[in-house]
């Protein structure tokens, strides 16, 4: 669209802010469903603000003498957040799981996603940190109510936490760091016992099998390798010299073979 002239298809507009460094500028902006990338600045933008682009030294400038600001290309890019909200009203049994379809602000993207904790406390509700595979701006979270007797109700439109994207530069850094905590809040001590008596039926006994658990909860805690350090005592204390030994006690044939039947 370079030239100015290509048409696209027009559904909306919304005012947008675009902050470089510590400058922050407002725009109107059309919304179309056929664009190739997500998002495309045009010259009306640049001529208002002055902004300049220095490929060479690798520089973006914006605004006047005065007020000019000066930042690097794809060094001062903060991670991106967008608030994950439902796509339509949910019911979460008790003691179950849902996959409930989100938004997450993003047209397509893997994304790194973290619930509101005191929502989830406050509602008996859990929700785990993870990765969301984003395709056509929604994405699937997995729900668990731990309630035992009451079922509850999500409406469209709640918020369920954030989605945050992470530059380019620094992405893998970010989703090992995230993979290697979601690893570890598995092996938490609680997880594990949920894990153990995950194959009961009856919910009560569930229950009262867990509160039972956690009271040892520290000998389910696999989070950290331990190393027993046990000192293994001989059945004989020989102190010093080598283990007594009796020779073999020769016997006659026949009673040999007694004995030799008497142990089979």
């Amino acid at each position: 669209m370079a030239d100015g002239c290509t048409p696209f298809k027009v559904v909306g507009e919304t005012e947008l802010s675009i902050k470089m460094g510590h400058k922050t500028t407002k725009m109107t902006t059309y919304i179309a469903k056929n664009l190739y990338t997500d998002w495309t600045l045009g010259m009306d933008y640049v001529n208002k603000h002055n902004l300049k682009i220095n490929s060479k030294k690798q520089i973006i400038s914006i605004g006047e003498k005065s007020e000019k600001v000066r930042i690097n290309m794809d060094k001062d890019i903060e991670p991106i957040q967008f608030p994950v909200t439902l796509t339509q009203q949910i019911k979460i049994p008790p003691q179950q799981y849902v996959q409930a379809q989100v938004s997450a602000g993003i047209s397509a993207a893997t994304v790194a996603f973290k619930p509101l904790r005191n929502f989830n406390q406050q509602l008996f509700i859990t929700t785990p940190d993870s990765l969301l595979n984003v395709r056509q701006h929604t994405a699937t979270v997995s729900i668990y109510n731990a309630s035992s007797h009451y079922p509850r109700f999500m409406p469209k439109g709640k918020t369920l936490g954030q989605s945050t994207i992470f530059p380019d530069t620094n992405k893998s850094t970010h989703l090992i760091s995230l993979i290697s905590n979601i690893d570890s809040d598995n092996t938490t001590p609680r997880n594990q016992i949920k894990k153990l008596i995950q194959h009961v039926d009856v919910i009560e006994q569930m229950k009262q099998l867990e509160t039972l658990l956690l009271q040892y909860n520290k000998l389910f805690d696999t989070s950290k390798t331990t190393v027993a350090n046990t000192t293994i005592s001989h059945a004989i204390d020989t102190i010093s010299h080598p283990p007594p030994c009796s020779k073999p006690y020769r016997t006659i044939q026949e009673k040999h073979e007694a004995l030799y039947k008497m142990c089979q």
